[in-house]
Protein backbone atom coordinates (compact mmCIF):
# COMPACT_ATOMS: atom_id res chain seq x y z
CA UNK A 1 0.00 0.00 0.00
CA UNK A 2 1.31 3.34 -1.22
CA UNK A 3 1.06 5.39 1.92
CA UNK A 4 1.68 9.24 1.75
CA UNK A 5 2.43 10.36 5.61
CA UNK A 6 2.99 14.16 7.05
CA UNK A 7 3.65 15.05 10.65
CA UNK A 8 2.75 18.51 11.66
CA UNK A 9 4.18 19.30 14.84
CA UNK A 10 3.39 22.43 17.01
CA UNK A 11 5.93 22.10 19.16
CA UNK A 12 9.87 22.98 18.77
CA UNK A 13 11.56 19.67 20.54
CA UNK A 14 14.86 20.67 19.91
CA UNK A 15 14.45 23.27 22.13
CA UNK A 16 14.75 23.11 25.74
CA UNK A 17 11.80 24.23 28.40
CA UNK A 18 8.14 23.95 27.88
CA UNK A 19 8.87 25.05 24.39
CA UNK A 20 9.82 22.13 23.03
CA UNK A 21 8.85 19.26 26.13
CA UNK A 22 5.43 17.02 26.00
CA UNK A 23 5.18 17.40 29.85
CA UNK A 24 5.89 14.46 30.85
CA UNK A 25 7.86 12.21 33.20
CA UNK A 26 10.04 10.58 30.79
CA UNK A 27 10.17 6.95 31.93
CA UNK A 28 10.21 4.20 28.77
CA UNK A 29 8.91 1.01 30.29
CA UNK A 30 10.62 -2.40 29.36
CA UNK A 31 7.61 -3.27 27.03
CA UNK A 32 7.21 -0.01 25.64
CA UNK A 33 10.90 -0.51 24.73
CA UNK A 34 10.62 -3.84 23.58
CA UNK A 35 7.32 -2.77 21.24
CA UNK A 36 9.35 0.15 19.74
CA UNK A 37 12.12 -2.53 19.02
CA UNK A 38 9.56 -4.40 16.83
CA UNK A 39 9.32 -1.60 14.76
CA UNK A 40 12.73 -0.75 14.37
CA UNK A 41 12.98 1.61 16.69
CA UNK A 42 16.33 1.45 18.76
CA UNK A 43 16.54 3.86 21.59
CA UNK A 44 20.32 5.47 21.10
CA UNK A 45 22.64 5.47 24.17
CA UNK A 46 22.75 9.20 23.69
CA UNK A 47 18.98 9.81 24.24
CA UNK A 48 19.03 7.28 27.10
CA UNK A 49 19.65 10.31 30.67
CA UNK A 50 19.39 6.65 32.67
CA UNK A 51 19.19 2.87 32.46
CA UNK A 52 16.85 2.01 35.01
CA UNK A 53 18.02 -1.30 37.77
CA UNK A 54 15.22 -1.06 39.45
CA UNK A 55 12.55 0.75 41.69
CA UNK A 56 12.96 1.65 45.48
CA UNK A 57 9.66 2.12 47.14
CA UNK A 58 10.16 4.54 50.27
CA UNK A 59 7.24 4.03 53.06
CA UNK A 60 7.20 5.85 57.15
CA UNK A 61 8.07 1.85 57.84
CA UNK A 62 11.08 1.41 56.07
CA UNK A 63 12.62 0.72 52.09
CA UNK A 64 12.41 -1.88 49.37
CA UNK A 65 14.44 -2.49 46.79
CA UNK A 66 13.26 -3.94 43.67
CA UNK A 67 15.15 -4.87 40.72
CA UNK A 68 14.47 -6.70 38.00
CA UNK A 69 13.54 -10.55 37.78
CA UNK A 70 15.97 -11.10 35.41
CA UNK A 71 18.33 -9.20 36.87
CA UNK A 72 18.86 -6.72 33.14
CA UNK A 73 18.68 -3.12 33.28
CA UNK A 74 15.53 -2.76 30.45
CA UNK A 75 14.03 0.84 31.43
CA UNK A 76 14.86 4.02 30.60
CA UNK A 77 14.50 7.67 31.36
CA UNK A 78 14.46 10.48 29.02
CA UNK A 79 13.55 14.18 28.63
CA UNK A 80 10.91 14.59 25.91
CA UNK A 81 12.48 17.92 25.13
CA UNK A 82 15.88 19.12 24.60
CA UNK A 83 16.47 18.73 28.29
CA UNK A 84 15.28 21.33 31.33
CA UNK A 85 14.38 25.11 30.90
CA UNK A 86 18.07 27.00 31.83
CA UNK A 87 19.86 23.80 31.36
CA UNK A 88 23.34 24.38 29.05
CA UNK A 89 23.40 20.88 27.32
CA UNK A 90 24.72 21.39 23.59
CA UNK A 91 24.11 18.09 22.17
CA UNK A 92 20.37 17.07 20.75
CA UNK A 93 19.24 14.34 23.89
CA UNK A 94 15.72 15.03 22.74
CA UNK A 95 13.01 11.82 22.50
CA UNK A 96 10.93 13.50 20.26
CA UNK A 97 12.98 14.65 18.32
CA UNK A 98 14.50 10.82 17.77
CA UNK A 99 11.36 9.77 17.30
CA UNK A 100 10.47 12.23 14.36
CA UNK A 101 13.70 11.12 12.91
CA UNK A 102 12.81 7.70 12.35
CA UNK A 103 9.37 8.81 11.49
CA UNK A 104 11.90 10.83 8.76
CA UNK A 105 13.69 7.60 7.70
CA UNK A 106 10.50 5.25 7.52
CA UNK A 107 9.21 8.01 4.65
CA UNK A 108 6.78 10.37 6.29
CA UNK A 109 7.37 14.09 6.06
CA UNK A 110 7.48 16.34 9.55
CA UNK A 111 5.96 19.88 9.36
CA UNK A 112 6.77 22.01 12.83
CA UNK A 113 3.33 23.96 12.01
CA UNK A 114 0.49 24.58 14.34
CA UNK A 115 -2.65 22.98 13.61
CA UNK A 116 -5.38 26.00 14.08
CA UNK A 117 -7.85 24.00 12.55
CA UNK A 118 -9.02 20.82 11.29
CA UNK A 119 -12.83 20.85 8.70
CA UNK A 120 -14.38 17.41 8.51
CA UNK A 121 -16.00 16.61 5.17
CA UNK A 122 -19.82 17.28 4.66
CA UNK A 123 -19.83 14.48 2.30
CA UNK A 124 -18.22 11.18 2.71
CA UNK A 125 -16.12 11.00 -0.53
CA UNK A 126 -14.63 14.93 0.56
CA UNK A 127 -11.36 15.08 2.32
CA UNK A 128 -10.25 16.69 5.88
CA UNK A 129 -8.80 20.17 5.50
CA UNK A 130 -6.17 20.59 8.55
CA UNK A 131 -5.22 24.48 8.50
CA UNK A 132 -2.26 25.97 9.93
CA UNK A 133 -1.70 29.78 10.29
CA UNK A 134 -0.44 29.87 6.62
CA UNK A 135 -1.43 26.69 4.72
CA UNK A 136 -4.16 24.13 4.33
CA UNK A 137 -3.70 20.10 4.27
CA UNK A 138 -6.00 17.87 2.68
CA UNK A 139 -5.70 14.45 3.73
CA UNK A 140 -7.82 11.07 3.60
CA UNK A 141 -7.28 10.51 7.19
CA UNK A 142 -6.25 12.43 10.32
CA UNK A 143 -4.70 11.26 13.05
CA UNK A 144 -5.31 13.73 16.61
CA UNK A 145 -2.00 13.10 18.54
CA UNK A 146 -1.95 16.40 20.37
CA UNK A 147 -2.81 14.84 24.13
CA UNK A 148 -4.38 16.79 26.90
CA UNK A 149 -1.73 20.04 27.53
CA UNK A 150 -3.31 21.78 24.63
CA UNK A 151 -6.21 24.09 24.76
CA UNK A 152 -6.92 22.24 21.36
CA UNK A 153 -9.11 19.80 22.96
CA UNK A 154 -12.02 23.05 23.00
CA UNK A 155 -11.33 23.10 19.13
CA UNK A 156 -12.45 19.46 18.70
CA UNK A 157 -15.34 19.67 21.03
CA UNK A 158 -16.42 22.11 18.53
CA UNK A 159 -16.36 20.14 15.70
CA UNK A 160 -19.70 18.03 17.43
CA UNK A 161 -19.02 14.91 16.27
CA UNK A 162 -19.87 13.66 19.38
CA UNK A 163 -16.02 13.20 20.91
CA UNK A 164 -15.92 14.40 25.06
CA UNK A 165 -12.16 14.94 26.08
CA UNK A 166 -11.34 12.41 29.24
CA UNK A 167 -11.57 13.90 33.02
CA UNK A 168 -7.95 15.01 33.59
CA UNK A 169 -6.51 15.66 37.17
CA UNK A 170 -3.68 18.64 37.32
CA UNK A 171 -0.68 17.39 38.57
CA UNK A 172 2.96 18.99 39.22
CA UNK A 173 6.65 18.11 38.17
CA UNK A 174 10.21 20.13 38.01
CA UNK A 175 13.27 19.38 37.57
CA UNK A 176 16.38 19.39 39.60
CA UNK A 177 20.04 19.95 38.83
CA UNK A 178 22.06 17.85 41.57
CA UNK A 179 24.67 17.16 39.76
CA UNK A 180 25.67 13.73 38.84
CA UNK A 181 27.79 12.40 41.29
CA UNK A 182 25.23 12.83 43.94
CA UNK A 183 22.28 11.67 41.61
CA UNK A 184 24.39 8.37 41.13
CA UNK A 185 25.53 8.22 44.39
CA UNK A 186 22.37 8.91 46.31
CA UNK A 187 19.65 6.96 43.78
CA UNK A 188 21.53 4.13 42.10
CA UNK A 189 20.12 4.31 38.87
CA UNK A 190 16.65 3.49 40.84
CA UNK A 191 13.70 5.37 40.61
CA UNK A 192 11.98 6.12 43.99
CA UNK A 193 8.60 5.67 44.60
CA UNK A 194 7.20 7.00 47.69
CA UNK A 195 4.83 6.03 49.28
CA UNK A 196 4.33 7.55 52.43
CA UNK A 197 0.96 8.03 53.01
CA UNK A 198 0.58 11.98 53.15
CA UNK A 199 -2.91 13.94 53.21
CA UNK A 200 -3.85 15.14 49.29
CA UNK A 201 -0.80 13.10 47.45
CA UNK A 202 -1.85 10.03 45.74
CA UNK A 203 1.45 9.25 44.23
CA UNK A 204 5.39 10.62 43.82
CA UNK A 205 8.25 9.69 42.36
CA UNK A 206 11.51 10.36 41.79
CA UNK A 207 13.03 10.11 38.61
CA UNK A 208 17.16 10.22 38.10
CA UNK A 209 18.28 11.82 34.18
CA UNK A 210 21.92 12.03 34.53
CA UNK A 211 22.79 15.25 36.61
CA UNK A 212 19.03 15.93 37.15
CA UNK A 213 16.43 14.39 39.24
CA UNK A 214 12.42 15.05 37.70
CA UNK A 215 10.03 14.70 40.66
CA UNK A 216 6.44 14.05 40.04
CA UNK A 217 3.38 14.90 42.42
CA UNK A 218 -0.08 13.48 42.08
CA UNK A 219 -2.54 13.96 44.10
CA UNK A 220 -6.34 13.87 45.10
CA UNK A 221 -7.35 16.95 43.63
CA UNK A 222 -5.31 19.06 40.86
CA UNK A 223 -2.02 20.50 42.44
CA UNK A 224 -0.21 23.77 42.19
CA UNK A 225 3.25 24.56 42.48
CA UNK A 226 3.16 25.93 46.37
CA UNK A 227 2.33 21.96 46.89
CA UNK A 228 6.03 21.05 45.41
CA UNK A 229 7.60 23.60 47.36
CA UNK A 230 5.67 22.20 50.04
CA UNK A 231 6.89 18.85 49.11
CA UNK A 232 10.49 19.38 48.81
CA UNK A 233 10.65 20.42 52.57
CA UNK A 234 9.29 18.08 54.42
CA UNK A 235 11.88 15.83 56.55
CA UNK A 236 12.43 12.58 54.09
CA UNK A 237 12.88 14.89 51.00
CA UNK A 238 15.69 16.67 52.62
CA UNK A 239 17.05 13.32 53.30
CA UNK A 240 17.26 12.68 49.38
CA UNK A 241 18.58 16.44 48.51
CA UNK A 242 22.11 17.39 48.92
CA UNK A 243 22.84 19.51 52.31
CA UNK A 244 21.41 22.69 52.57
CA UNK A 245 19.78 22.20 49.23
CA UNK A 246 17.02 24.89 48.56
CA UNK A 247 14.67 25.25 45.53
CA UNK A 248 16.61 27.93 42.86
CA UNK A 249 15.04 30.77 41.42
CA UNK A 250 15.15 29.57 37.65
CA UNK A 251 14.44 25.75 37.45
CA UNK A 252 12.45 24.02 35.08
CA UNK A 253 8.57 22.92 36.62
CA UNK A 254 5.07 22.67 35.12
CA UNK A 255 1.51 21.43 36.11
CA UNK A 256 0.77 18.48 33.38
CA UNK A 257 -3.18 16.91 32.87
CA UNK A 258 -3.20 13.33 33.09
CA UNK A 259 -5.93 11.64 32.11
CA UNK A 260 -8.48 9.92 34.85
CA UNK A 261 -11.07 8.81 32.54
CA UNK A 262 -11.47 8.04 28.87
CA UNK A 263 -12.69 10.03 26.07
CA UNK A 264 -16.06 9.77 24.94
CA UNK A 265 -16.03 8.69 20.96
CA UNK A 266 -13.02 9.50 20.01
CA UNK A 267 -13.38 9.01 16.10
CA UNK A 268 -15.96 10.09 13.12
CA UNK A 269 -15.26 9.83 9.63
CA UNK A 270 -11.68 10.35 8.33
CA UNK A 271 -10.63 11.10 11.72
CA UNK A 272 -9.18 9.19 15.02
CA UNK A 273 -7.93 10.61 18.33
CA UNK A 274 -5.20 8.45 20.00
CA UNK A 275 -3.49 8.52 23.19
CA UNK A 276 -4.15 10.06 26.32
CA UNK A 277 -7.05 12.41 24.62
CA UNK A 278 -8.74 9.06 23.63
CA UNK A 279 -7.58 6.38 26.05
CA UNK A 280 -4.79 5.69 28.72
CA UNK A 281 -3.87 3.57 31.17
CA UNK A 282 -4.76 4.77 34.47
CA UNK A 283 -1.74 7.04 36.13
CA UNK A 284 0.85 4.08 33.87
CA UNK A 285 2.60 4.55 30.66
CA UNK A 286 1.02 7.29 28.71
CA UNK A 287 3.71 7.01 25.88
CA UNK A 288 3.24 3.26 25.73
CA UNK A 289 -0.92 3.86 25.86
CA UNK A 290 -0.26 6.24 22.59
CA UNK A 291 2.03 3.74 20.37
CA UNK A 292 -1.35 0.89 21.36
CA UNK A 293 -3.75 3.21 20.17
CA UNK A 294 -1.75 4.31 17.23
CA UNK A 295 -1.34 0.85 16.28
CA UNK A 296 -4.96 0.07 16.63
CA UNK A 297 -5.85 2.83 14.73
CA UNK A 298 -3.42 2.13 11.73
CA UNK A 299 -4.80 -1.31 11.91
CA UNK A 300 -7.87 -0.13 11.55
CA UNK A 301 -7.85 2.09 9.02
CA UNK A 302 -5.82 -0.26 6.19
CA UNK A 303 -7.69 -3.29 7.24
CA UNK A 304 -11.19 -2.11 7.90
CA UNK A 305 -11.40 1.42 6.44
CA UNK A 306 -12.19 5.16 8.04
CA UNK A 307 -15.26 5.69 8.57
CA UNK A 308 -16.83 6.27 11.88
CA UNK A 309 -18.44 2.59 11.83
CA UNK A 310 -15.00 1.25 11.06
CA UNK A 311 -13.24 2.84 13.63
CA UNK A 312 -16.20 2.00 16.23
CA UNK A 313 -15.82 -1.85 15.04
CA UNK A 314 -11.86 -1.82 15.08
CA UNK A 315 -10.12 0.56 16.37
CA UNK A 316 -12.45 1.42 19.71
CA UNK A 317 -13.61 -2.06 20.22
CA UNK A 318 -9.94 -3.22 21.16
CA UNK A 319 -9.33 0.22 22.97
CA UNK A 320 -11.70 -0.59 25.34
CA UNK A 321 -9.46 -3.16 26.51
CA UNK A 322 -7.82 -0.30 28.19
CA UNK A 323 -10.58 0.91 29.83
CA UNK A 324 -12.41 -1.67 31.30
CA UNK A 325 -8.47 -2.82 32.61
CA UNK A 326 -8.75 1.03 34.12
CA UNK A 327 -11.26 -0.74 36.31
CA UNK A 328 -8.87 -2.60 38.22
CA UNK A 329 -6.29 0.13 38.06
CA UNK A 330 -9.08 2.59 40.43
CA UNK A 331 -9.01 -0.28 42.63
CA UNK A 332 -5.51 -1.07 43.23
CA UNK A 333 -4.90 2.73 43.83
CA UNK A 334 -7.20 3.44 46.07
CA UNK A 335 -5.98 -0.14 48.05
CA UNK A 336 -2.68 1.21 48.29
CA UNK A 337 -4.16 4.87 49.33
CA UNK A 338 -5.33 2.96 52.16
CA UNK A 339 -2.38 0.66 53.16
CA UNK A 340 0.10 3.99 52.59
CA UNK A 341 -2.10 5.29 55.97
CA UNK A 342 -1.90 1.95 58.34
CA UNK A 343 1.08 2.07 59.52
CA UNK A 344 0.81 -1.28 60.98
CA UNK A 345 0.07 -2.77 57.32
CA UNK A 346 3.01 -0.95 55.60
CA UNK A 347 4.82 -2.43 58.40
CA UNK A 348 4.01 -5.94 57.53
CA UNK A 349 3.98 -5.80 53.95
CA UNK A 350 7.54 -4.70 54.61
CA UNK A 351 8.73 -7.44 56.40
CA UNK A 352 7.11 -10.00 54.59
CA UNK A 353 8.79 -8.46 50.84
CA UNK A 354 11.77 -9.14 52.79
CA UNK A 355 11.44 -12.27 53.99
CA UNK A 356 12.60 -15.57 52.26
CA UNK A 357 9.31 -16.82 52.71
CA UNK A 358 6.91 -18.17 49.53
CA UNK A 359 4.49 -15.00 49.86
CA UNK A 360 7.73 -12.69 49.61
CA UNK A 361 8.01 -13.71 45.84
CA UNK A 362 3.76 -12.83 44.97
CA UNK A 363 4.27 -9.58 47.01
CA UNK A 364 7.17 -8.44 45.15
CA UNK A 365 6.04 -9.28 41.84
CA UNK A 366 2.63 -7.28 42.29
CA UNK A 367 4.62 -4.25 43.58
CA UNK A 368 6.89 -4.76 40.20
CA UNK A 369 4.20 -4.64 37.99
CA UNK A 370 2.75 -1.94 39.64
CA UNK A 371 5.29 0.59 39.47
CA UNK A 372 6.38 -0.63 36.05
CA UNK A 373 3.26 -1.42 34.27
CA UNK A 374 4.63 -4.80 32.89
CA UNK A 375 1.38 -6.55 32.51
CA UNK A 376 -2.03 -5.57 32.86
CA UNK A 377 -4.14 -4.27 36.05
CA UNK A 378 -6.79 -6.85 36.14
CA UNK A 379 -3.61 -9.54 36.48
CA UNK A 380 -1.79 -7.53 39.17
CA UNK A 381 -5.35 -7.28 41.18
CA UNK A 382 -5.86 -11.42 40.73
CA UNK A 383 -2.44 -12.14 42.06
CA UNK A 384 -3.40 -9.25 45.00
CA UNK A 385 -6.30 -11.38 46.31
CA UNK A 386 -4.41 -14.71 45.73
CA UNK A 387 -5.83 -16.57 49.18
CA UNK A 388 -2.59 -17.53 50.31
CA UNK A 389 -1.33 -14.55 50.22
CA UNK A 390 -3.83 -13.05 52.16
CA UNK A 391 -3.86 -15.32 54.81
CA UNK A 392 -0.20 -14.81 55.52
CA UNK A 393 -0.30 -11.28 55.27
CA UNK A 394 -3.45 -11.18 57.81
CA UNK A 395 -1.42 -13.39 60.35
CA UNK A 396 1.88 -10.77 59.47
CA UNK A 397 -0.51 -7.68 60.39
CA UNK A 398 -2.07 -9.27 63.53
CA UNK A 399 1.79 -10.07 64.44
CA UNK A 400 3.23 -6.49 63.85
CA UNK A 401 0.09 -4.92 65.89
CA UNK A 402 1.42 -7.53 68.92
CA UNK A 403 4.91 -6.73 68.22
CA UNK A 404 4.50 -3.34 68.56
CA UNK A 405 1.82 -3.27 71.33
CA UNK A 406 4.40 -5.31 73.25
CA UNK A 407 6.98 -2.71 72.29
CA UNK A 408 5.39 0.32 73.89
CA UNK A 409 4.52 -1.61 76.99
CA UNK A 410 7.77 -2.30 77.19
CA UNK A 411 8.77 0.97 77.24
Amino acid sequence: MNLDLSILEGKYVVRSGPPGCNFCAGVLSETLIKKMERIGIILPQEIAQSSVEGYCMLTKKGELWLTHPLHARKIATVFRGNGPLFSNITKNISFDDFLLREALKMGARVYYKKVSSIELPSKPEEKVLVKTEDETFEADLVVGAFGLNTDFLEKVKRMEFGYKPPKVLKTCQTELKIGSEFVKEKFKDFIFILNIGIKGFRFSAIIPKGEYITITLVGNDDLTFSKMEKFLKEDFMKKLLPDGFSLPHQHCHCLPRIAVTSAKKPFTDRFVIIGDASCSRYYKNGIESALITASLAAETAINLGISEKDFRKGYWRKARKIIIDNFFGRLLFSLNDFIARADFIVESHIRIARSNSFPFKILRNILWNMFTGNIDYWRIFLKSVNPFLLIYMAFSGIRTILDNFFKKKKE
